[in-house]
């Protein structure tokens, strides 16, 4: 029996048009794959966001508390300076200078709960009301500051 070249070409093209049907198949099931895993992977990415932005919403909580703490107790300490100030300043005041009376002659004031002499020797220093309290604040945010840097490395 002679083999016939369009018997065999017709045998190829039928055992291509299988496989192209296989390779088709094949290739519709690997891209439901892919489509199933690109489905996990954009919920596995929208999960891990949402755990993030929980964490982030969490510890800027944290965060808020402790500003709020921290503020809180710099105000109760700001106060208490304020107030240790005021009665400095009331016990070391400077005596008001003396009026002139009729005669043209000062008189040292009475007041000098503060020990002070009439004259002011040379080399004192004199600071106002308002300094003071500048100064108090200044100095009581600084140690507030200092005392919360040097907390950053002790263990919780």
């Amino acid at each position: 029996m002679p083999i016939d070249l369009s018997s065999i070409l017709a045998a190829l093209g039928g055992l291509v048009a299988i496989w192209a049907a296989v390779a088709t198949h094949e290739a519709v099931k690997l891209s439901g794959e892919l489509s199933a895993q690109k489905v996990a992977y954009v919920q596995a990415q929208k999960d891990a966001q949402a755990q993030a932005q929980k964490a982030h919403d969490e510890a800027e909580a944290l965060f808020k508390k402790h500003s709020e703490e921290a503020d809180h107790a710099y105000k109760i300490q700001l106060a208490e300076a304020n107030d240790a100030t005021a009665r400095y300043i009331a016990a070391h005041r400077l005596p008001a200078a003396a009026k002139s009376t009729g005669g043209g002659s000062a008189s040292a004031p009475e007041d000098r709960s503060a020990g002070l002499p009439p004259v002011v020797p040379a080399g004192s220093v004199l600071v106002s009301q308002q300094d003071m309290y500048a100064c108090t604040g200044a100095a009581t945010y600084s140690l507030k500051a200092y005392n919360w840097a040097m907390g950053l490395n002790s263990p919780k």
